[in-house]
C-alpha cells in the first residue's frame, strides 16, 4: 500500500486558495476538491494539485468524463494556459 502525504489537500488550498481553479466559485458556493493534474503519477505536487469545484456538473466532474464529455479537452487547455501564464509550466 502507498503512503500518502495527508496534508496534500491543506497544501494546495494554501498554495492556490481555496477557490476553483477554473471558473473562481469558492468553498462557501460549492464543495471544492484537490485534483491530481497527472493522475496521482507525481505524487501530491503542490503544483500538479489544483482545487476544482465539485459536484455533477463541477469543473472536476466534467474533467473527469473523459472522451464523453465535450469540455474535457476545454478544461484541460484552460488548465495548462492558466499555469502557463503563471510561470508554473
Amino acid at each position: 500500500m502507498r503512503h500518502r502525504i495527508t496534508d496534500y489537500r491543506d497544501a494546495a488550498f494554501a498554495y492556490w486558495g481555496k477557490q476553483c481553479f477554473l471558473c473562481g466559485r469558492n468553498e462557501h458556493q460549492t464543495r471544492l476538491v484537490v485534483h491530481h493534474m497527472d493522475g496521482r503519477a507525481n505524487g501530491d505536487n503542490v503544483l500538479r494539485t489544483i482545487p476544482l469545484c465539485d459536484g455533477r456538473y463541477g469543473c472536476h466532474a466534467h474533467n473527469h468524463n473523459g472522451m464523453g464529455d465535450p469540455r474535457t479537452a476545454e478544461l484541460n487547455a484552460e488548465i495548462e494556459q492558466k499555469m502557463k501564464a503563471m510561470g508554473i509550466m
